[in-house]
């Protein structure tokens, strides 16, 4: 008996060492000449220390209680506009998820001074979603994703054919919007309104926005979309 138990004891611990590593993986990016989100698979409670860009893959650091390690993860295909001068700026982290932000240069344009970001998760019986925002001094980056929960897959609920049916995202929009003095952030679905996200306290009253890159994601239960905003001062002082 006591080997029995011996020999279980050894298999986990073989299964845990075997697993953890697989726990990190590539999972999408967004990137341009000016900014990069790269989407990574990696356990909530794994400290990120630091990443650096590279053409053909992401370089991460990490601690999950063992010290820095490091840990390179490949593109499925080279981005060729990368530039030397984009920087990790911070992460947002959803359920296992994490959304590195990388920008060109920051500067310091206002005494503006945001939250840097925050997460906001909700579900419903058939739907789990997810918003994350994050901001910079020189960029708002807006996350946003819906998943099937069980019952949802159990439904054959096909998200596709209820968010992204419409050919190249006609009738799906995103917008800013003022509601009772305050700035929400408006999602737009086959020409119905989805979602009104407040993201006042991220965005200064003397601030604009130049045009925004989005990208998507998606498969029959999941569904992602990743705005960039250029923002930019229009005086000293906000707020």
């Amino acid at each position: 008996m006591k080997t029995r138990i011996i020999y279980i004891f050894s298999f986990l611990l073989l299964f845990i060492s075997c697993t953890a590593e697989q726990h990190i993986s590539y999972d999408g990016s967004t990137c341009s000449n000016e900014y990069c989100t790269i989407r990574l698979r990696i356990p909530n409670n794994w400290k990120i220390v630091d990443a650096q860009l590279e053409s053909e893959q992401v370089n991460l650091e990490f601690n999950r209680g063992r010290g820095i390690e490091k840990q390179s993860l490949s593109f499925p295909f080279q981005h060729d506009n990368l530039n030397e001068n984009l920087k990790f700026r911070g992460a947002n982290r959803v359920n296992g998820l994490a959304l590195l932000h990388f920008t060109d240069e920051e500067v310091s344009q206002s005494v503006f001074n945001p939250p840097i970001g925050t997460v906001r998760i909700s579900s419903n019986i058939k739907e789990r979603e997810k918003f994350a925002i994050f901001r910079t001094s020189n960029w708002l980056v807006i996350h946003y994703s819906i998943k099937n929960t069980g019952l949802g897959n159990l439904t054959f609920q096909d998200l596709t054919k209820r968010y992204a049916k419409n050919p190249n995202n006609k009738g799906n929009t995103a917008s800013f919007k003022t509601i009772d003095g305050k700035l929400h952030y408006n999602l737009v679905f086959n020409n119905k309104e989805k979602q009104s996200f407040l993201i006042d306290k991220y965005y200064g009253q003397h601030e604009t926005y130049s045009s925004s890159s989005l990208s998507q994601s998606k498969s029959n239960d999941e569904l992602g979309w990743t705005w960039h905003y250029k923002i930019t001062s229009n005086q000293k002082m906000d707020r």
